[in-house]
């Protein structure tokens, strides 16, 4: 059994570490705000994230893979879920609603 001290002095280290490495991004936010490549990172992330989605989604299910009785069979639902993902980002311009939107069609279809 350790002793009350080496645990103090691991939960005291473990809280240390863990308050500045959440006070760390708002100590750099300023400088990283200007960065050239944050800037490219914030354009470019949001439609390669919809890419692989999209690749993912559409790709034929593996051998072995089980549907919810009654499921639409492939590519049904996933088409469906292509068609509200891209009604919604054309028509919200939302990454996050188009997103969610999007998968949860997929997964209530499926």
């Amino acid at each position: 059994m350790p002793e009350p001290r080496h645990v103090a002095a691991i939960v005291a280290i473990a809280a240390v570490l863990t308050l500045g490495l959440r006070a760390l991004p708002f100590a750099v936010v300023g400088r990283l705000r200007e960065a050239r490549g944050v800037r490219a990172v914030a354009r470019l992330l949001p439609p390669g994230l919809m890419v692989i989605l999209l690749v993912y989604l559409v790709l034929p299910p593996g051998q072995g893979t089980r549907h919810a009785p009654g499921a639409l069979p492939w590519p049904a639902p996933q088409l469906a879920a292509v068609a509200v993902t891209v009604a919604l980002q054309a028509w919200r311009r939302s990454t996050l609603l188009s997103i969610a939107s999007g998968t949860a069609v997929s997964l209530l279809l499926s």
